[in-house]
């Protein structure tokens, strides 16, 4: 009985002290929401030193910004670890951040890469994005492309873009699974549908490689997306009539579009155009123009271009 009575009286002295560091956090979210930094410090202080790890982010965040008090990165990293040592998700996930960039601690890719996977495990989603990259790259934890797929299938789920297009790749080459190219174009496909714009570019070279009018779908969507790759890639197919009709206006349009991103190939094909009048009114100055810049770059067609120019 008295051992009963001892176990609820320390449990009552647990929950006392637990009310007012919840009640000093309250405070300081409200303080941080109407933007009163100063204010804000001081409460969320008071509750993290009574061990609140929710504010202990808080504040690790507003030293980490400057806001309420002055910089100190050093602070920041104290109080990262402080939440991140019970078990909170985002404290885990900054710290790891912090020590992956070595701001206000050294840098250290294996510790960024323990707390990143403590906080993945308790789905925090920006942890599971840096630990799958890390695992797939291999950067301050062993090379694992299996592990990786396991993490990048699980945001997939979600679902979440760039793990999809991982996957697509995975799949299509056999990295860390199974070589499936059915199921490596349906992630490029679900990728792409999310917008992004790499796994649209990759759909592009897929269907262009079977002379399919998908190619000029999918080049378009990445084109739209101001992807230069994909606005030469387009530009190839009007002036080839690969999978759609021949159309040098539409050809000249993208290569110029492309060019005026950097992209030498389309420098020198736009300049040729203008040289030549094809799709576009010739014009010796802008030929000159685009030409000198495929000359002036590192690309296969700079050859080609200077012995225009002379």
């Amino acid at each position: 009985m008295r051992t009963l009575f001892l176990l609820l009286s320390f449990m009552l002295s647990l929950v006392l002290i637990a009310q007012p560091a919840q009640n000093e956090y309250r405070w300081g979210m409200a303080y941080l929401r109407s933007e009163q930094y100063t204010e804000a410090v001081k409460s969320l202080t008071k509750a993290a030193e009574k061990g609140n790890p929710a504010a202990a982010v808080q504040l690790g965040m507003l030293y980490h910004q400057g806001r309420g008090v002055e910089q100190n990165d050093e602070r920041a990293v104290e109080y990262y670890g402080r939440a991140a040592q019970k078990g909170d998700a985002k404290g885990q996930y900054l710290l790891a951040n912090m020590m992956q960039m070595g701001i206000g601690t050294p840098k250290d890719p294996a510790a960024a890469a323990f707390y990143y996977a403590k906080a993945a495990r308790q789905g925090n989603v920006e942890a599971q994005r840096e630990l799958a990259e890390m695992l797939y790259r291999g950067n301050g934890v062993q090379r694992d492309r299996k592990e990786a797929a396991r993490w990048y299938a699980e945001l997939a789920a979600r679902p979440d873009s760039n793990a999809l297009f991982m996957l697509g790749g995975m799949y299509e080459y056999g990295d860390g699974v199974k070589k499936d190219s059915l199921r490596s174009t349906a992630y490029y496909q679900q990728a792409a549908r999310l917008g992004h714009s790499q796994a649209m570019l990759t759909l592009g070279y897929h269907y262009a490689a079977t002379r399919s009018d998908s190619a000029e779908y999918w080049y378009q969507k990445a084109a739209d997306l101001q992807l230069p790759e994909a606005q030469y890639n387009l530009a190839r197919l009007y002036a080839t009539g690969t999978g759609t009709a021949q159309d040098w206006q539409k050809a000249a349009t993208w290569f110029e579009r492309a060019a005026q991103q950097g992209k030498p190939e389309a420098q020198y094909n736009i300049g040729i155009l203008y040289l030549r009048g094809q799709g576009v009114t010739a014009d010796a100055t802008k030929a000159y123009h685009y030409l000198r810049l495929a000359a002036q770059s590192s690309s296969p067609v700079a050859a080609a271009a200077r012995a225009l120019l002379h």
